[in-house]
């Protein structure tokens, strides 16, 4: 089951196309089989530039994985590029 509120960029956007800018992970637990898993994301960054095509939007999404035991067991990073 996903939940969630949807972000707004802090600033206009036309309609865009989207490119994957990369991204990586973050181990910090080691996880069990039969562990329950929480993945929370957010947007952790907003970056705006100007590029050749216009103006891009280089968009930081964080998400975070959290155990039953409520311990962080990984946390996770991908950037989006949005022109």
């Amino acid at each position: 089951v996903m939940r969630g509120e949807r972000t707004e960029l802090p600033f206009p956007m036309p309609p865009m196309r989207m490119l994957d800018g990369g991204g990586g992970f973050e181990f910090l637990k080691p996880v069990k089989v039969g562990d329950v898993l929480t993945a929370r994301t957010k947007l952790a960054d907003v970056k705006e530039r100007e590029g050749r095509a216009g103006k891009m939007a280089f968009l930081d999404i964080e998400t975070t994985w959290i155990n039953q035991r409520n311990e962080v067991v990984a946390v996770g990073h991908a950037i989006r590029i949005c022109y």
